[in-house]
């Protein structure tokens, strides 16, 4: 397990909860201006705003994990729910607490009230936690799929497997020059990754800029292999970063059969 990824993570759900206090602050405000600071609905409200955040801090952090460490996602199962447990307990101190001037429920209610919420806490985290453990995401597989390269016969035939296999066959030379017709259909390839990827607009944009980038250097009448290699890297790394993982190994893997 790398401890620097783990940090990562936590640091990344320490980020999300810092922003609890403001909303806090602004439902009591509301409340307060309402006359309904301390009643039922500002409990259930500040309830569910904690456990908003929460649940929000747990799949930023898983999120982290699943992007750094790939296929050993699972590893960080265990380090990652105690640290996430930890912040439940800092989560739940915002709940406000009896003896206010404003509170209106006594002890034993707001006793129930925090038992209820460290539950439904505890409930987030651990269903976030049982999927990493599995290597889940809500459903998606966090596995980083599996690239081969077969250079016999002085070409590359370019394996990437995810359970839905695809292959470039043939054709990819390890060579100082460039294949055109193959570059363009493996960016083709990482196109159509990114476009069934969940990706915000900004982070889509980056990524299409620099699939453009190595498509124009492609089309020169005489590319230059260690340009279009350099662009390539770029390509590459803000995939990776951005959590496009298929894209990104298709990528790499021709990156390896260009000679400069």
């Amino acid at each position: 397990m790398n401890e620097e990824y783990l940090q990562a993570a936590v640091r990344a759900a320490r980020r999300r909860l810092e922003r609890l206090p403001d909303a806090l602050g602004r439902l009591a405000m509301d409340a307060s201006g309402n006359g309904a600071y301390g009643g039922s609905r500002f409990y259930s409200l500040t309830a569910n705003a904690i456990r908003d955040h929460y649940s929000s801090a747990c799949q930023d952090a898983c999120g982290v994990i699943v992007r750094l460490a790939g296929q050993s996602s699972y590893d960080y199962a265990d380090a990652l729910d105690q640290a996430l447990a930890v912040m439940a307990g800092e989560a739940c101190e915002k709940f406000p607490v009896s003896g206010g001037a404003f509170h209106r429920r006594d002890a034993s209610w707001l006793s129930r009230d925090v038992a209820e919420l460290r539950l439904a806490l505890q409930a987030d985290r651990m269903g976030l936690i049982a999927d990493l453990s599995l290597g889940l995401s809500e459903g998606v597989t966090m596995a980083k799929p599996t690239v081969s390269i077969d250079n016999r016969g002085g070409a590359a035939a370019v394996m990437v497997g995810d359970g839905n296999s695809q292959k470039i066959e043939g054709g990819i030379k390890a060579s100082a020059g460039i294949d055109v017709a193959e570059l363009q259909h493996v960016l083709a390839m990482a196109r159509d990754e990114v476009a069934r990827a969940s990706l915000a607009i900004e982070h889509r944009e980056e990524i299409e800029d620099a699939i453009v980038s190595t498509e124009r250097e492609a089309q020169q009448d005489q590319p230059n292999p260690g340009r279009v290699k350099r662009l390539l890297n770029t390509a590459v790394r803000t995939l990776k970063e951005r959590g496009v993982p298929m894209a990104e190994k298709v990528l790499e893997a021709y990156l390896k059969t260009i000679v400069t």
